[in-house]
């Protein structure tokens, strides 16, 4: 089961959905087996994340509904399994009802002893990035850059800012400030 989830993992990191959804479904099949609630939920989410990068938002609205009753007790599952709803949301057009999910999950995050309870930076780096694309999209550009910026800061690999910046020199090219687009594209 962690063998198939990490391989989803790797495959995630290669953007190559298909096969990391075809890894976290054998994973979440096994869970399914043995009856590991946790597990179960577990790989659910990871499920539902990739289903929603894949626009199979139905399925994910099936595994996030199917996995958050069994995360109660698992503080940074739960937050994870909100951010994959709030994600799911926001792809649904509903992007009123995705920032107040997100906000609160931001609360919620920066609430957490993030090494007691196991969330991690790009838990939190995903919700700035989802809040600023929630606000690109409702063409509130300053609050748009402010949570972009804020992933920057966050995001100490520098192969992995490189989406964060082409986020940032999209918004900044929307808002006439070209020069600020071609310095994050560069």
């Amino acid at each position: 089961m962690a063998v198939f989830n990490n391989i989803g993992v790797l495959y995630i990191e290669e953007k190559d959905n298909v096969k990391a959804k075809e890894s976290f479904f054998k994973a979440y099949e096994i869970a399914k087996k043995i009856n590991d609630k946790s597990e179960i939920a577990a790989h659910g989410i990871n499920l539902a994340l990739v289903l929603n990068k894949m626009g199979k938002l139905d399925d994910a609205q099936h595994y996030i509904e199917e996995a958050m009753p069994l995360l109660k007790d698992i503080p940074n599952l739960l937050l994870l399994a909100k951010t994959a709803k709030a994600e799911n949301l926001f792809l649904r057009n509903q992007p009123q009802q995705a920032e107040e999910l997100a906000l609160t999950i931001l609360t919620q995050i920066d609430n957490l002893s993030l090494l007691h309870e196991r969330a991690t930076v790009n838990d939190k780096i995903n919700i700035l990035l989802l809040l600023s694309q929630i606000y690109e999209k409702q063409q509130k550009f300053d609050e748009a850059k402010k949570y972009a910026l804020l992933t920057v800061s966050a995001q100490k690999n520098i192969e992995a800012r490189t989406d964060i910046y082409d986020h940032l020199a999209n918004l900044y090219s929307k808002t006439g400030e070209f020069h600020k687009a071609m310095t994050y594209k560069d």
